[in-house]
């Protein structure tokens, strides 16, 4: 029986929490061989310092330890050190493996251990009477089953982190806490049982088992509940009201995601569409087995989910728009506009609100939603950083699969945008005209440059713009007034 109890409390309190500690070093290296990678792709190999900086990218260097760009030389990131994981597994080693001696003695044995015996405050071992059972108490038998719940739960935990590269040595420290405090509450609620019998439910010693095992795998969840049960007036009580206005969008709604991939997705903690519209996509690529564009068209989609919400989302399948992007062009690219198109985008995306300004006429069966209305609203959703991100990432991708393929417009000056059209011309020398509009996606400010014609190579910054008509201070500009069919390029700042 020693040997049993040796080995199970080593496996237990040691071996098994160490070998998660190697597994996180071999994860580790294996990522930051992937975010070399990524490099090639996400930050420029010429070490040009004022190169355009992505930061996801920078995010996902810095969480595994790897150099950023225009990191000081005398800070590099560091991992935890030897030391400090020892330290921080002392607490935990030492209240899992008296935990583990404890539980174990009593399933062999039956009864408590022998060194309980000098416990005189509890009386825990005064001899039985003659005939009586000898079997250990209740409460042993409540502690060890809420033991066995919270080291099931800690050790799920701690995989977790593993996959989240969140494992520290901190968490050791939590998770000791944690499996104490489960067997503390299951001893409390056995001995007092009597007392809280219109809380813990009614039933035989099993049932009372069974519910320490749920106080050790949820301690937090079930002092919520006693405090909730109990009549302390003066204890703050949650509005279970509330939480049946809101109700969270599971990601299965994703085009490309079932249950599998949710199941391995919510050890990232992503368990919802909001979770994943918020999630970074190379972070998730290096975390997860999944591609990299398969990534980023699921966070795209989970974006317009979050915004316009389910029942707009499958409507807006219907039209082809899939993602927040393919709603951005619909309202804001000229190769795009349509005022008919805009009528529908709208009608979808406001179903389910009452008549108002905002349609004309008022009939809400036969409503079209005014085009300036329904551009304003979708620009107002595209002003995101979660949004700005993964454009970001999407014009980086882009230019390197070359720029003809581009087709996001640029927001906030992260990425060249280039309208041509065979009606873009000059109409003064430093005023540029394009009749049936598309102008307005360049801003005051911008600086472009001419392609094609008499000016071409030709640019300046951008003081005046409108749908239809634009003006440049640029100097130099011959006069090409009539000169149709040339291109404009925002350069990147």
């Amino acid at each position: 029986m020693t040997y049993i109890l040796v080995t199970s409390t080593l496996l237990f309190a040691v071996i098994l929490p160490g070998t998660l500690v190697l597994i996180r070093e071999t994860v580790k290296h294996h990522r930051q061989e992937i975010i070399r990678d990524l490099a090639a792709v996400f930050q420029a190999q010429d070490g040009n310092a004022g190169q355009r900086l992505i930061p996801s990218f920078e995010f996902v260097k810095f969480k595994y330890f790897l150099g950023t760009i225009n990191e000081q030389p005398n800070r590099q990131p560091q991992d935890f050190t030897t030391m400090a994981w020892v330290v921080a597994m002392v607490p935990f080693v030492i209240i899992v493996g008296l935990l583990c001696w404890f539980a174990f003695s009593v399933l062999l044995a039956g009864r408590l251990p022998h060194e309980l015996c000098h416990l005189s405050v509890s009386k825990l071992c005064d001899p039985p009477a003659v005939g009586a059972d000898q079997s250990a108490p209740l409460w042993a038998y409540g502690a060890i089953s809420a033991f066995f719940g919270s080291y099931i739960l800690e050790i799920r935990n701690l995989y977790k982190a593993i996959n989240n590269f969140d494992l520290t040595p901190a968490l050791f420290v939590d998770c000791a806490i944690t499996i104490a405090m489960g067997a503390s509450i299951a001893v409390l609620i056995v001995l007092v049982f009597d007392v809280l019998l219109d809380v813990v439910p009614k039933g035989t010693d099993r049932t009372v088992i069974l519910f320490c095992f749920a106080a050790g795998y949820l301690p937090q969840v079930t002092l919520r509940w006693l405090m909730t049960k109990s009549r302390l007036n003066n204890f703050k009580r949650e509005n279970q009201e509330i939480y049946k206005n809101f109700e969270a969008t599971p990601i299965e709604l994703i085009d490309g995601i079932d249950t599998e991939i949710r199941d391995r997705l919510a050890d990232f903690h992503i368990s919802s569409t909001q979770n994943l519209a918020a999630a970074n996509p190379l972070m998730l690529f290096v975390e997860t087995p999944y591609g990299v564009y398969q990534i980023m068209d699921w966070v795209a989609q989970a974006q317009l989910c979050a915004s316009v919400g389910p029942k707009a989302l499958t409507a807006l399948w219907r039209i082809g728009v899939r993602t927040l992007f393919d709603l951005e062009r619909a309202a804001l690219d000229p190769l795009c506009k349509n005022t008919k198109m805009l009528e529908v985008i709208g009608a979808a995306m406001f179903a389910d609100l009452p008549p108002s300004a905002a349609q004309t006429p008022p009939d809400a069966s036969t409503a079209r939603y005014d085009e300036t209305f329904v551009k304003a609203n979708i620009e107002m959703r595209l002003d995101d950083p979660h949004v700005h991100r993964l454009r970001q990432i999407y014009m980086q991708v882009g230019e390197r699969i070359g720029e003809r393929h581009t087709r996001f417009l640029a927001r906030g000056g992260i990425a060249p945008v280039t309208l041509k059209s065979s009606a873009l011309g000059f109409v003064q020398p430093d005023t540029i005209q394009l009749t049936n509009g598309g102008l307005g996606l360049f801003r005051i400010g911008d600086t472009l440059r001419i392609s094609g014609g008499i000016n071409g190579g030709k640019g300046g910054a951008v003081t005046s713009v409108s749908d239809t008509l634009l003006k440049l201070n640029g100097a130099g500009f011959a006069d090409a007034a009539g000169e149709a069919d040339i291109t404009l390029v925002k350069i990147n700042p």
